[in-house]
């Protein structure tokens, strides 16, 4: 979870603690403690190389942190601060996800329409070329020429064609 979302800071999570319902339930020896785990993991003196400066960043965060947190008036507004800025974000999240629902869904739609219409002009096609192929074969009847057609084979051939079109993706 990231410390710091549109300007608030959650000293919580600098110290590393989780807060499941309410942030009054931690006592100040579960600060404090959690205050020597990242003192101890984070302290620029243990760092090397590229890592001291983030471990330096990290440091200042949990020193800010705790010395807010001990002092009991200034952790009771912040507490407040806190529960309100947890609110919005709740809410946020809500409504993150009902616009992505949304979204989804629209687009959704919108490929069951693009598919339809291909669909629907798929089949016209076939319609087209079937009514081309009866008259062709009509005409060729009428001439007496090499091939005719019977009936069996036109509704055969009515059929493969709509077999096809009701196998194109849907």
């Amino acid at each position: 979870m990231d410390r710091k979302r549109v300007g608030f800071v959650d000293h919580y999570a600098a110290l590393g603690l989780e807060i499941v319902h309410d942030p009054s339930e931690l006592s100040l020896r579960d600060i404090n403690d959690a205050y020597k785990r990242v003192a101890k993991k984070y302290h620029p003196d243990k760092a090397r190389g590229a890592a001291k400066e983030s471990a330096l960043v990290r440091f200042q965060g949990a020193l800010q942190a705790v010395e807010l947190l001990r002092d009991h008036a200034k952790r009771q507004k912040y507490d407040e601060e806190y529960r309100s800025w947890k609110r919005e974000e709740r809410r946020r999240a809500a409504e993150d996800e009902r616009t992505k629902r949304m979204r989804d869904d629209l687009e959704r739609r919108e490929l069951e329409s693009s598919l339809e219409s291909k669909n629907a002009s798929e089949l016209d096609r076939l319609r087209r070329e079937t009514a081309s192929i009866a008259q062709s074969a009509r005409s060729a009847a009428s001439q007496r020429e090499v091939r005719t057609v019977t009936l069996e084979q036109h509704l055969a051939f009515e059929r493969d064609i709509v077999a096809r079109a009701m196998a194109f993706p849907s």
